[in-house]
């Protein structure tokens, strides 16, 4: 292999050398690409100035392989520099080294995911469970008798099915008898964000009808079960740069990333921020000094989705309804659904419809979203009534500017008469026209809001008009105030509410409202302590009176306690005149079974989770997405059961909480529970064990440490590995009590037989008196 000489300090393509070489050379370097040091390469100097580049070496260097560059030589495959793109190639015989300049689009550059999602979110396994929630109430009204309720949901998880039942015993009155609710089996499809459900059901057909109960089969796009998944465009920012920079990203002028990247091209995707048009820069400052600002405005918003993405909802079955006693009953069949899909980041398209034996609706429209004039949505729709009943036509139209300074929204929609919907047409008209503007903005800490909205329908026309305005007056004390006019056929109305609340701290409060209508006005004064996220007690109490009614005041009390098995809650109200008006109380609590575990809880309205540390040690605090939940009981273990299983959960120990004696190697588990079940979350603690000692080698009966020696030894747990130092010195973690055996190889190339014997011991290091013994 030749070693590098040059005749000329430095060669520049595009300029000839002082004296080329007459054959190609394999040379050793020090290559420099676009100011980053790669480290030495083997090069092929070609005759014409040429480096020819090992295709297994591009990726050090961070180029893009081009065909047109490949080459081949005795049967190894090479890149040409000049073909890839290569500026300038500059040698240094001194020194021997090359420094290379490609084109910024050349390189493989830098993508930058800036969402929030993470790698460390796992779907957690849809384990076996039982999950019986209840929820007993009692009520004693004056001059009435007791009336007790009994409301339960039971899920049953099996084999990734979720089988669910809703029932309500109720005990006193004209319905005194078992209402079923809800019946149905559930299956997720995780990977793909489907939800399959038999049975009773709740159906929408989205903009092209309304939402009914009924039981059947529904199918849905439920993208909350695949939270690192983002269905709505967000901006990507592109550029470029030929040597190592600092990259940041402002919004609104506010920093929000900065970072530094490799010569390349820079694309940074998926800016999180939240809903309305915002001003994005992205700076580039080069090593050199170089600048290069880039702006744009970026319209967010989830009423779009991204270019390729599908929502959907398909339902088909019985339309139901409560009757008078509160069962369920199963009326005509019925269909309903409706499916969007992102034909690009700016244009949504959709359809839908609805229908039973005596009609049917039918629509489709689309979403335009613009980055610099907001957001426009018009649907089109019709109506037929079957059996030769009228056919009727309908459209509505929406229009949404949502910028930092404030928002406009502006909303029409028109039906013929005889547009049908589910329910009585007699009772519930479908409404021949809405028109509805609101507008909002904000001044500092005031945010002001005004709406129009007017409704006709076969029986009515009703006009509102609202003026909102909140602010805070400091930190701890903020004031809402509303005041709306209504006319409806004619007769006017109003009503006015001002609102003012003060937080002594995250808990304790007090408020106080007046509220005045055409009828007359109201005073009420209320403060309170709120109940903690995981156990604890809070309370509120008031007292609210009519304006120059005084024998009309009444006092309310309300009390809330999580305890550890259930919660608490107690309601009371009195009137000035006549004592208690009505007290209640409830208990409410589930029942949890999962992997073996039974146990009593609070209420579980989602998900559960079986927290447990791997080694009994109580008081350890946990954590559910940074507030506490309670903590751990003897065994080490503690319930939540406020998980939701919608998005990420952030699970967290308090690991100054844990004893010396045990080892933690992780304390935040991020996971994604499974809907109306359970899942269990193992820190996987272990209790420090770990022995120190010296290794001695035996020889004609005299001791000698064995230094700078590694092998292994089996014991209790299997193989672990020793190490000594240059003094025979060893550590071992995990060093479970029993016997050790091994060979390591000693002086002469010679196989020595080595034993160690580990007590039982409470402390966290033990110091063995004898070590390791090999002879």
């Amino acid at each position: 292999m030749l070693a590098l000489t040059l005749t000329a300090s430095a060669a520049v393509f595009g300029q000839a050398p002082e004296r080329p070489p007459p054959v190609d050379e394999e040379i050793i370097v020090q290559v420099r690409s676009n100011g980053v040091a790669r480290g030495d390469f083997t090069l092929i100097r070609r005759a014409d100035g040429d480096l020819w580049i090992p295709a297994s070496d591009l990726e050090r260097l961070q180029i893009q392989p081009l065909r047109e560059a490949r080459r081949e030589r005795n049967g190894e495959t090479f890149y040409s520099s000049a073909a890839l793109g290569a500026s300038k190639v500059v040698f240094n015989e001194e020194q021997l080294t090359v420094d290379i300049d490609f084109t910024a689009e050349s390189l493989q550059g830098t993508s930058i995911d800036l969402s929030d999602r993470r790698l460390s979110t796992a779907a957690a396994a849809a384990r076996n469970s039982l999950v019986l929630s209840y929820r007993l109430s009692m009520v004693q009204s004056r001059g009435a008798p007791v009336e007790a309720a009994l409301e339960t949901d039971m899920n049953v998880r099996w084999q990734g099915i979720l089988l669910r039942q809703e029932a309500r015993l109720l005990t006193a009155g004209p319905g005194r008898h078992l209402q079923r609710g809800a019946t149905q089996a559930v299956y997720d499809d995780r990977t793909n964000a489907r939800r399959y459900v038999a049975g009773d059901v709740f159906s929408t057909a989205g903009a092209y009808g309304s939402g009914l109960t009924g039981a059947g089969l529904l199918l849905q796009k439920v993208y909350e079960l695949t939270p690192d998944v983002v269905r709505h465009p967000l901006p990507t920012l592109q550029a470029s740069t030929s040597l190592p920079a600092e990259v940041e990203v402002a919004v609104d002028g506010r920093p929000v990333y900065h970072t530094r990247v490799a010569p390349g091209p820079i694309v940074l995707n998926n800016l999180p921020v939240s809903g309305g048009t915002h001003n994005l820069r992205l700076t580039i400052t080069d090593a050199a000094g170089r600048r290069e600002v880039i702006e744009q405005p970026f319209l967010f918003t989830d009423s779009v989705l991204a270019q390729g993405f599908h929502e959907y909802s398909y339902f088909v079955g019985k339309r139901s309804e409560l009757d008078s006693a509160g069962q369920l009953q199963y009326r005509e069949p019925a269909w309903q659904g409706y499916h969007r899909y992102g034909l690009t980041d700016r244009l949504t398209v959709a359809a839908g419809g609805e229908g039973n034996r005596d009609f049917h609706n039918l629509g489709g429209g689309i979403t335009l979203r613009s980055d610099r004039l907001g957001l426009l949505s018009l649907d089109l729709l019709s109506s037929v009534t079957h059996g030769g009943g009228p056919h009727a036509a309908g459209w509505s139209a929406r229009y949404t500017y949502d910028s930092r300074f404030g928002s406009l929204v502006f909303g029409r929609r028109r039906f013929e008469s005889g547009f049908r919907s589910f329910g009585d047409p007699a009772t519930v008209p479908f409404p021949l026209g809405e028109t509805r503007l609101g507008v909002s903005t904000g001044f500092g800490r005031l945010v002001v809001s005004a709406d129009l909205a007017r409704t006709v329908t076969a029986k009515e026309r009703r006009d509102t008009r609202s003026l909102r305005f909140s602010t805070f007056l400091s930190r701890a004390v903020s004031v809402f105030a509303e005041y709306q006019t209504t006319r409806v056929n004619g007769t006017p109305g109003w009503a006015a509410n001002l609102y003012l609340r003060a937080d002594f701290d995250s808990q304790r409060w007090t408020s106080a409202s007046i509220r005045g209508t055409a009828v007359g006005q109201t005073v009420e004064v209320q403060a309170g302590q709120q109940v903690p996220a995981g156990e604890g007690f809070g309370y509120r109490v008031g007292v609210q009176s009519d304006l120059g009614r005084r024998e009309d005041a009444r006092a309310t009390l309300a009390a809330d306690w999580h305890l550890r098995p259930a919660n608490l809650g107690l309601f009371a109200a009195a009137a000035r005149e006549g004592g208690f008006t009505v007290v209640q109380g409830t208990a409410a609590g589930a029942l949890v079974g999962l992997d073996g575990f039974w146990g009593l809880t609070r209420e579980v309205n989602d998900a559960f989770a079986l927290v447990k540390l791997g080694v009994p040690q109580p008081g350890v605090e946990v954590l559910l997405n940074n507030r506490s939940r309670g903590r751990t009981d003897a065994q080490g273990r503690l319930l939540i059961p406020d998980l939701s299983s919608i998005g990420r959960q952030d699970v967290s120990i308090n690991d100054r909480d844990l004893n010396i004696l045990y080892s933690l190697k992780e304390k935040h588990r991020t996971i994604q529970p499974v809907f109306r079940s359970g899942s269990v979350i193992d820190f996987g603690i272990r209790r420090v064990r770990a022995v120190a000692g010296v290794a001695s080698l035996i020889q004609e009966g005299e001791a000698k440490p064995l230094v700078a020696r590694a092998w292994t030894m089996r014991g209790p747990a299997g193989p672990v590995s020793i190490e000594t130092s240059s003094a025979g010195e060893f550590y071992l973690e995990d060093a479970l009590p029993g016997n050790y055996t091994g060979t390591v190889e000693g002086p002469g190339n010679r196989r020595y037989a080595c034993r160690m014997t580990v007590p039982d011991f409470p402390e966290p290091v033990l110091e063995l008196k004898e070590g390791i013994l090999c002879d």
